[in-house]
């Protein structure tokens, strides 16, 4: 049986939005390597954290070239709001 998906923020998405709060936008890739400073870390599951992420409502893609630029729709003050009601 599939997990109910949770609208609150999970820690390794965490670990993402941080970076996209740091950055303002960022790849794939950007997003890979800043993660990979403090632990190892696969291209494919940042990639899929980052689809979740865009699904929940907390980033947005862009398309540049081959790549997708993640955003942040929401600030670090709504998520720590949002996890608080939640």
């Amino acid at each position: 049986m599939a997990r109910k998906k949770s609208r609150v923020l999970t820690e390794a998405e965490q670990r993402i939005m941080r970076v996209l709060w740091t950055e303002g936008e960022a790849s794939v890739r950007d997003v890979t390597d800043a993660l990979s400073r403090t632990r190892p870390v696969a291209y494919t599951t940042v990639l899929t954290l980052l689809k979740i992420l865009a699904d929940k409502g907390y980033a947005a893609a862009r398309r540049e070239g081959r790549a997708f630029i993640y955003r942040p729709l929401i600030s670090r003050s709504e998520a720590r709001t949002q996890a608080l009601t939640q």
